[in-house]
């Protein structure tokens, strides 16, 4: 489709916003003594690791600005950060690190069989991210608490968790707007019952049914990476990105923090959307349907005003190994909410069973006297 002027106009002004913020970056070195700085959730604010000077942190909503779905395509928009991007031979992920940092595993699934891609497009700029709201230690005690609520895991899983990390991963999302007009028909039935007593029988009177429902879709999140794991990324949502919690991409919420790079395009994601969108309007427009049932549900979907983004959303994940199979837990950054796996302990199975049937054993005992 052809480009109107205004949604030009929108881009240039995106890229130009962009280029006027490399040179406005802050070092990620401590002005104080020198020292690594990193994004601190507790005090919302750059803070050195070695001396905790502090350094604050723009929280402004003035770049975070839809795109029409019209013009998706691959911007190589700068991410104004020094960078490498580390790729796991394992899972296939894409993680973007700070040069200087050392990492020997994937944080995704624990894989040693990683290296680092030279020259590599980290990808379109995001426009957004939503900073961790929950500190490294707030996430620990939150883990700790998930592990000590396994009763079937193995006994040495809490030593196995006892001095294991998190890692502090954005995860890359795409987001959608949407007015959708729903044209549906459908055939309702009635029942109705002929005869009575044991000769009672139920009937169904069948009628014709159409309408139109408008609906509106703000920020319908949408992964931006494949993973095994993507049950676990979808249980520790949703991530508020109503009002001001998205800000302004800026590199200091990434410095101290790694992010994972989409594997998923702009345009996949824009029909993943839109079937997310398509399944909400008819279970709404089903749930409402008048009659006692209903079959050859039918809609047609008109879709305007359609509108993207790409934002980074705060998780925390820890991931381990047990007799040769990884693990991972995940974190919200923002909410704390915890989703994980963990291994099931044969023997403790075995026990809950057998207590189970002494407990049957007993009561019918009891009861025949």
């Amino acid at each position: 489709m052809k480009q109107s002027e205004q949604d030009i106009e929108e881009v240039d002004a995106l890229k130009k916003g962009m280029i006027e913020a490399s040179g406005e970056i802050r070092t990620a070195e401590c002005d104080s003594c020198g020292g690594d700085m990193f994004y601190d959730a507790e005090t919302r604010k750059l803070k050195c690791k070695f001396c905790g000077h502090l350094e604050d942190i723009d929280f402004s909503k003035v770049n975070v600005k839809e795109l029409s779905v019209d013009k998706i395509s691959e911007e190589d928009f700068t991410w104004d950060i020094k960078a490498k991007v580390i790729v796991c031979k394992n899972c296939g992920g894409e993680t973007i690190v700070e040069p200087t940092e050392e990492t020997s595993y994937c944080s995704y699934c624990g894989s040693q069989h990683i290296m680092e891609e030279k020259n590599a497009n980290m990808g379109m700029r995001p426009q957004g991210v939503i900073p961790y709201a929950i500190s490294n230690r707030k996430a620990k005690k939150l883990m700790d608490a998930w592990v000590k609520k396994r009763w079937l895991a193995p006994k040495d899983l809490k030593t196995r968790f006892m001095d294991k990390s998190l890692k502090s991963i954005y995860m890359p999302y795409w987001t959608f707007d949407s007015k959708v007009g729903s044209d549906y028909s459908v055939r309702i039935g009635d029942y109705y019952y002929v005869g009575s007593g044991d000769d009672r029988k139920r009937r169904t009177k069948w009628r014709n049914h159409s309408g139109h429902k408008d609906s509106f879709f703000d920020d319908i999140l949408v992964t931006a990476i494949e993973s095994k794991d993507y049950d676990l990324l979808k249980k520790i949502e949703p991530f508020h990105t109503q009002g001001e919690q998205v800000v302004d991409y800026k590199p200091e919420f990434l410095v101290g923090h790694q992010a994972r790079k989409y594997t998923i395009m702009p345009d996949v994601a824009h029909g993943i959307a839109r079937s997310i969108m398509a399944q909400d309007i008819q279970d709404e427009i089903k749930r409402l349907l008048p009659g006692d049932t209903y079959d050859s549900y039918n809609q047609r979907l008109v879709y305007s005003n359609e509108s993207y983004k790409h934002i980074l959303l705060p998780v925390y994940m820890a991931a381990y190994d047990y007799q040769q199979r990884i693990y991972n837990v995940l974190i919200n950054g923002q909410t704390g909410e915890v989703q994980g796996k963990a291994p099931v302990s044969t023997w403790k199975v075995v026990g809950l069973i057998a207590i189970a049937i002494l407990i049957i054993v007993i009561v019918m005992l009891i009861s025949n006297g």
